[in-house]
């Protein structure tokens, strides 16, 4: 079987279902794109045994995308989410692969679970030196996918980025004697503004002590990742 040796070729190739106007846009742009190796030289190749990295150039670029959660399931591959498991292997086959020097976390995420994290942000915090690795923030990096950034040898950030905040929300829902749930958030005391002012109660003080806890492991974590003062 010989290979296609352009995009056209490429293209030309598979089977297509959709309308014609569509399939000559596509092909148009395949026939302006040329030879396939220099469309994947230029784009990047995908790196064997991982989700989604893809390599130019000797550099990995990690995708850290969308709301961030523990386990990869269905709503992970529906809504674009990141999971903390998937991560950790893209980057150890990041890391193991020789034709690998740089690796790049391209975040663009919210935030997300608690769990995880802050084992996902030591291992690439003990992975310093062994490559570069280096986290660009070119939309948002709040939170939990903060967390994950700061735990590179540096953190590149568009001028257009948001960044934060380094806090913790609880959340929690309790069934009424009636049918129907009320719904209740404890914010770590840093981060008085991460949420709206909410009721409180004193037999929420236990929850919140926890919940500050979690924060202030958050806050460490990032103060040494940066190399700056506890931040309490």
């Amino acid at each position: 079987m010989t290979l296609p040796r352009t995009a056209f070729e490429l293209a030309a190739s598979h089977t297509w279902l959709m309308t014609a106007e569509a399939l000559d846009t596509v092909m148009a742009v395949a026939a302006r794109e040329g030879d396939v190796q220099a469309l994947e030289a230029r784009l990047g190749r995908p790196l064997d045994n991982t989700r989604s990295v893809t390599v130019r150039d000797g550099v990995a670029i990690i995708p850290v995308s969308g709301p961030i959660f523990r386990h990869a399931n269905l709503m992970t591959e529906i809504s674009g989410a990141t999971a903390t498991g998937s991560l950790a292997t893209d980057i150890q086959a990041a890391l193991d692969n020789p034709s690998v020097n740089v690796l790049v976390l391209d975040i663009d995420s919210p935030g997300g679970e608690a769990t995880g994290i802050n084992e996902l942000a030591e291992m690439i915090y003990q992975a310093r030196g062994a490559k570069p690795i280096k986290a660009y923030v070119g939309g948002q990096a709040a939170s939990a996918s903060y967390w994950i950034a700061s735990a590179a040898d540096e953190v590149i950030v568009d001028d257009t980025a948001q960044l934060g905040s380094v806090g913790v929300v609880l959340s929690l829902r309790k069934r009424e004697d009636r049918p129907g749930e009320k719904s209740y958030e404890i914010v770590s005391s840093n981060a008085p503004n991460k949420r709206p002012d909410l009721e409180t109660e004193a037999g929420r003080a236990q929850l919140q002590t926890r919940t500050d806890e979690l924060a202030n492991v958050f806050l460490d974590k990032v103060a040494r990742n940066r190399g700056i003062p506890a931040m309490r």
